[in-house]
């Protein structure tokens, strides 16, 4: 899936349905019950999530309101 993003963007992640994948694997760790693998599928979704907003953001930067939420979601 890295691969993916590295070589198309997160553009090509998302039409190589890459997310599908992604949500599988986490669906996996949260039924697991042990504390790391639940930490490690937070930290997915929060990556995924912040991935698809920069994605969805980066052309609007001048706007303030977007410009705000762009940093939130590279921070």
């Amino acid at each position: 899936m890295d691969y993916q993003v590295m070589n198309n963007g997160i553009d090509g992640w998302l039409s190589n349905r890459g997310y599908e994948k992604l949500n599988e694997f986490i669906r996996i760790l949260n039924k697991r019950n042990s504390e790391i693998d639940h930490k490690v599928a937070s930290l997915f979704s929060k990556t995924t999530i912040a991935g698809v907003g920069l994605c969805q953001h980066k052309d609007s930067l001048i706007f303030p309101e977007i410009k705000e939420l762009f940093d939130e979601y590279e921070t």
